[in-house]
C-alpha cells in the first residue's frame, strides 16, 4: 500500500477558495428594468363614414419618412412639408411626390406643422415657436415665439390659414383645461399675421365625444371656411363649421393610411393627406373634389 502525505493547510486553502467561488457564482443578480416597448397606436375609431379611396398616391423619399405638416405652395403644383425631427423645409411635387426644393431651417426642434400665408411659409414647432420663411430667399427667416400665449400644455400640432378671416389658426394636441364633461375639448387659437399678435383666448373649441383623439393636423377649406381636423391616433378625419360645430366624420383605412400626419386643401378643393412611413414608405395621397367629400 502506498501511503501519501497530505498537506492539511493546502486542503483548507483550496476549500476556502471554493467557498468564495461558490458565493460569487450564486450571488443574486440585480433587478433589471423592463424592456422598452414600441408605442402602440390606438386602433381606428371606425366612427362615421369610410373616407373614399384617394385618386392618386405616391411614395415619398426616405428623407421624408416622418413627414408631419403639409401646405399647398403658391404655385399650386407643389406642397410644403416638414419632417418632425429635421430642421429642413421641403417642397414636393404633386405630380410624382419628388422633392423639388429644400430650405435649411437652421436650428433643431420638433417641427410639426407648416402653412402658407401672405407670400411666406410659416413653420411651427410643438413648443409654440414659429419660423416665417421667404421661399425665394430674399429675406432672412423671422422667428416668433408664442409658447406663453398658447400655454406649455398646448403641444402645437396643427396650423391652418383662414383666408376668409385673414388669421392663422393653431390647434393644440392636448385637451383644454376647460374641457366639457360631455367630451374632450381641444382649443384653437388665432394669430393676426400682420400685427403678429395672438388672441388671448381660444377662438374655437373643438369638442369630441368618447375616446376620440385630438388633432394631428389642421386645414381650412379656402372656399367654405370649414375646418378639417386629421387625427393620426384613431385614423379619423372630422369636418367642423367655422364656429366649431361637427358637420361630418370619416374614418381612414389603416391599411392605406398607416399614420396620417398632414393635410392640405387646394384652391380647387383638392385634398392632400401625407402619411409617415412606419417601417415602410412615407406616402402622399391626393383626393380630387369629385369624391363626395363635403366641401371639396
Amino acid at each position: 500500500m502506498v501511503r501519501q502525505n497530505i498537506d492539511l493547510g493546502a486542503v483548507l486553502s483550496l476549500a476556502a477558495v471554493a467557498a468564495v467561488s461558490l458565493s460569487v457564482t450564486f450571488r443574486a443578480l440585480p433587478d433589471l428594468p423592463p424592456p422598452i416597448e414600441s408605442p402602440v397606436r390606438a386602433p381606428p375609431t371606425h366612427e362615421g363614414e369610410p373616407l373614399p379611396s384617394p385618386t392618386e398616391g405616391f411614395e415619398l423619399d426616405k428623407s421624408l419618412k416622418e413627414i408631419s405638416g403639409l401646405a399647398v405652395a403658391t404655385d399650386g403644383t407643389s406642397l410644403w412639408a416638414v419632417h418632425d425631427e429635421k430642421a429642413t423645409l421641403f417642397r414636393i411635387s404633386v405630380k410624382d411626390g419628388s422633392i423639388v426644393q429644400k430650405v435649411d431651417l437652421g436650428e433643431p426642434g420638433d417641427y410639426e406643422t407648416v402653412e402658407v400665408a401672405n407670400g411666406r411659409v410659416w413653420v411651427g414647432r410643438s413648443d409654440g415657436t414659429l419660423l416665417v420663411i421667404d421661399p425665394a430667399g430674399a429675406a432672412k427667416p423671422e422667428k416668433l415665439t408664442f409658447t406663453q400665449e398658447l400655454g406649455v400644455p398646448c403641444d402645437l400640432e396643427g396650423m391652418a390659414w383662414d383666408v376668409k378671416r385673414t388669421r392663422m389658426l393653431f390647434a393644440c394636441k392636448n385637451e383644454s383645461v376647460k374641457s366639457k364633461k360631455t367630451g374632450k375639448t381641444y382649443p384653437v387659437f388665432a394669430l393676426d399675421v400682420v400685427e403678429k399678435k395672438m388672441e388671448p383666448d381660444p377662438v374655437i373649441s373643438l369638442t369630441l365625444k368618447g375616446k376620440a383623439a385630438g388633432p394631428s393636423a389642421l386645414a381650412v377649406h379656402p372656399k367654405t371656411g370649414d375646418l378639417y381636423m386629421l387625427s393620426s391616433q384613431g385614423n379619423a378625419l372630422r369636418i367642423f363649421s367655422p364656429e366649431g360645430e361637427l358637420k361630418k366624420q370619416f374614418h381612414l383605412d389603416d391599411k392605406v393610411h398607416r399614420q396620417p400626419e398632414g393635410i392640405a386643401i387646394g384652391e380647387d378643393g383638392t385634398m392632400y393627406i401625407s402619411n409617415e412611413a412606419r417601417g415602410k414608405k412615407a406616402m402622399l395621397f391626393i383626393f380630387k373634389p369629385d369624391l363626395n367629400i363635403p366641401g371639396t
